[in-house]
Parts: C-alpha cells; structure tokens; sequence
C-alpha cells in the first residue's frame, strides 16, 4: 500500500480572483470582483488532514519492496483562527470572528476589519464583508460597499450604494446622485451631504450643510452649526439644525416624530 501524504482540504476557493462573467455575452465586469474572503464566526475554513504510512510488499522473489515515507503539510492558526483536533485526528480551522480570510507564510488568520490603504474604485472592486471596513482614501463614484459591520472613510464619498449593518463615519462629504442609496443600520457622520439619500436607524450627524438630500432615520438629525437647505429630513427623535432653508434653494421639507418604515 503506497503512502499518502497529508493535504490541505478547504471550505471553498477563498483566494479566487478575476471579475464574474456574464454566462451569456462572455462580458466581465470588472466592478464584481471575485471575492470569498469574507467568513462569518464559526465557518469552518480548512480541515488539515494527516499523512498516512504505506505498507511495504515484497515481489516475486520475495525481496521487500519500502514505501515512501508521506509528506506533512503544515498550517498555523494566526489571529482570529482557531484549531481543533477531532477523533480521527484531523485538525480543523475555524474563523473565531467575522471577518476577511489572510494566508500569509503558513499561517492562516481573519481579519475583523478589512483596511484598504487608498481609494476605492475599479482596481478594487466592489466590496462585501462581514466585519468592519476602514477606507484610508475615498470612495469613487461607482462602487458598491456591502459590509454587516461599520464603515469608516477618512476622505469621502462620491455617488455609489452603501449597505452597512453598523455605523458609517465620513471624514470629508457624502455626495449622492439618482439611482444610489446608502443604508445604514446605526449612526451616520459626515461633514456635509449633498444630493444623496439616506436611511439610517441612529443619528445623523452633520458638521456643516445638509444640500437638497433626502435623510430619513429613525434617530435624530443634528447639524446644530450647519444648515439643512434643500431636500426632505425626516427624524423620529427630532431635528436640530442652525439654519433651515438658504436662498435660492428649493423648498424644506421637515418632518420630526415620524417613524419613516
């Protein structure tokens, strides 16, 4: 019996690459990224399995004939992995937190908050989650964020659909378009939004100007030094802002205790 060597079995193709397909035209969208990093706490990542010793034969004259001996693969377990070993002997990898899947010399670790040191735009792709995302540049008009932690961009944010199960903190502005959305189940800040929508279930902070933009949470708008000028605010926790309406702007609509769902 030849020997078998250890092997690495995994959970699905985490480091794929390329962008998707259309089945049909052959196009490939480069926006869509093929990404299956993103884990959630408990999945199991890889099972390690053990090499298996042969058992040497003989041939016809009756001489001995040795098997190789197997060969071992190796992993280490790097932050947020854990390891088990069941009764068979076979070591599993399991993701402790949500987050990103990184292999880096052997070791195997998840990452909770997935940084991207600048802009986020066609050469990264659209983004999917599970943990938090943390944007050093900004995010360019086009892209599409879905994360079920927080988001935070240290610069801003051009038009683009956002889906966050957390909070979303802006550096610099929130600028919208027709067509995009941005979906946040906590807080928002910012220091100006203009032409965008927004639906929140914590406050909306804003450090300067709210522009013919359209909020509606079910926590409070504050823009106690700014104004809101343009577009419908509707708060169920109630509206502080330092000026309503500028002029020359379209009209104000202002609406407090309305729970919008």
């Amino acid at each position: 019996e030849p020997s078998v060597d250890g092997r690495l079995e995994w959970a699905r193709d985490f480091f794929v690459e390329g962008g998707e397909v259309d089945a049909q035209t052959g196009a490939i969208d480069f926006w869509a990224r093929l990404d299956n990093r993103a884990v959630k706490a408990g999945e199991w990542l890889l099972k390690l399995h053990p090499p298996v010793s042969g058992e040497p034969g003989l041939n016809v004259l009756g001489q001995k004939i040795a098997v190789g001996r197997p060969r071992k693969e190796r992993m280490r377990c790097g932050k947020g992995v854990t390891q088990r070993v069941d009764e068979h002997g076979v070591d599993w990898f399991v993701a402790e937190v949500a987050g990103r899947v990184r292999l880096a010399n052997g070791t195997l670790a998840v990452d909770d908050i997935y940084i991207v040191k600048g802009n986020l735009d066609l050469a990264t792709g659209n983004i999917r989650h599970t943990g938090t995302l943390q944007v050093e540049g900004d995010v360019e008009q086009g892209v599409t964020i879905d994360v079920d932690g927080d988001v935070v961009v240290r610069g801003m944010v051009e038009p683009c659909d956002i889906r966050a199960g957390g909070s979303l903190q802006v550096g610099g502005g929130i600028v919208g378009q027709e067509g995009c959305a941005i979906r946040v189940g906590g807080q928002v800040q910012a220091r100006y939004v203009r032409d965008a929508v927004i639906d929140a279930i914590g406050d909306v902070t804003i450090g300067n100007e709210v522009s013919h933009a359209v909020i509606r949470t079910l926590g409070r708008v504050l823009v106690p030094a700014g104004r809101i000028g343009g577009g419908t605010t509707i708060a169920r926790g109630g509206i502080v802002c330092g000026q309503a309406g500028a002029a020359g702007a379209a009209g104000v609509l202002l609406v407090a205790g309305v729970d919008y769902l």
